[in-house]
């Protein structure tokens, strides 16, 4: 990658390690601006900051060659942290090319490394039954979150992100607008019989919150609760269940429970925010007692 000029070579050039570290700090600025979710913005970080330090250790101009340096630095790593890294760099370069500060995107030269593909693991009923049953005694914080997301099938950090303001409780047309992966927004509509619309009236009038975020943390109850801070309380919960899952789980659940008991996956796709299709087909595969139940009224109709 030549560069076509002393102010295109901005990224290129030998001695870009001050000068890397400053753009970096403006990409994540824009990431967030953007609506990026706090969790993509926090591994950017960790993994361009990594960048850049092997970049100064290197001592030469930025090319092709050094970063093929750098993604074979990555080898001994699992496959998942090398692509996350992968998809740190090409943002990176693109949020540059973009800005006019590099001819092109350097990372269009490799190929991202394969990850398998991650099938849904929800969680087995029993487990998910005795969940439940403690996030319904859970303090009403704890319980309103997962009860939404084991309702919704919403990311754990698209719950955090509500705000009240993003919360409509008007009859028939209660729901939630919420802000995806990329700041993509959706609707969400909350079906009376849905527990976690109970409780969420409920939460927003006892706490007396007529703006800013549902789900808040700190001494003055006025920051927004972290994701590290939802982990801590899914953590006490498990423990209490006696279960051993991931939080993710829950979506993971709810988007199989829906596609098991009839919702259509266009509206499983919508209400998740996938991109594609292809996504939402993952979770379509159906328990056996699914399978044979529904084999067996086959073969019954076909008796007749």
């Amino acid at each position: 990658m030549t560069p076509r000029s002393a102010q295109e070579s901005g990224l290129i050039r030998a001695g870009v390690a001050s000068e890397l570290l400053a753009l970096v700090k403006d990409f994540l600025r824009d990431s967030e601006s953007a609506g990026r979710s706090r969790h993509t913005v926090k591994n950017y970080r960790s993994d361009l900051l990594r960048f850049c330090r092997f970049v100064e250790s290197q001592d030469q101009a930025l090319s092709p060659a050094l970063l093929r340096a750098y993604l074979a630095d990555l080898d001994g790593k699992a496959v998942t942290t090398r692509a996350r890294h992968f998809a740190a760099l090409r943002s990176f370069f693109d949020w540059c090319y973009r800005h006019d500060l590099a001819p092109a995107n350097p990372m269009d030269k490799f190929d991202p490394p394969k990850t398998p593909v991650a099938l849904p693991r929800p969680i087995p009923k029993a487990d998910y039954d005795r969940l439940m049953r403690v996030i319904g005694r859970a303090e009403p914080r704890e319980r309103l979150l997962f009860t939404l997301v084991a309702e919704t099938g919403l990311r754990i950090e698209e719950g955090l992100s509500i705000y009240v303001e993003d919360v409509t409780l008007s009859p028939g047309q209660e729901g939630l607008r919420i802000r995806g992966k990329g700041g993509v927004q959706r609707d969400i509509p909350l079906p009376f019989e849905f527990k976690c619309l109970n409780l969420l009236r409920r939460y927003l009038r006892e706490e007396g919150l007529t703006a800013g975020p549902v789900f808040r943390t700190g001494k003055e109850g006025n920051r927004r609760m972290t994701y590290g801070a939802a982990l801590y309380q899914w953590g006490r919960i498990c423990r209490k269940a006696g279960v051993d899952c991931e939080i993710h789980q829950l979506r993971h659940s709810a988007a199989t429970q829906m596609l098991n008991e009839g919702v259509g996956i266009g509206t499983v796709r919508r209400l998740l925010g996938h991109k594609n299709l292809q996504t939402t087909q993952r979770y379509a595969a159906l328990e056996d007692a699914t399978v044979r139940k529904e084999l067996e009224g086959w073969a019954r109709r076909r008796k007749r």
